[in-house]
């Protein structure tokens, strides 16, 4: 992983393939292992903005809708 720039708001990373399916499973993992009542106190985010990072992810390292 390397880092690109960094902001204020934003940090721009380049990761490899193996590093990009990493988060993937990891998100994958923790969206089916945690219960919901669980799962915002020990993620630090709701369900549905995990979705929505892993659908991105997903989409650029295989093509929309994958």
């Amino acid at each position: 992983m390397k880092v690109v720039a960094r902001g204020q708001d934003m940090i721009v990373l380049e990761l490899s393939v193996k590093e990009t399916h990493t988060i993937i499973a990891s998100l994958r993992e923790a969206d089916q292992e945690l219960e919901d009542w669980e799962f915002q106190t020990r993620t630090g985010v709701e369900r549905n903005v995990m979705r929505e990072l892993h659908r991105a992810i997903r989409d650029a390292l295989y093509g929309a809708g994958a």
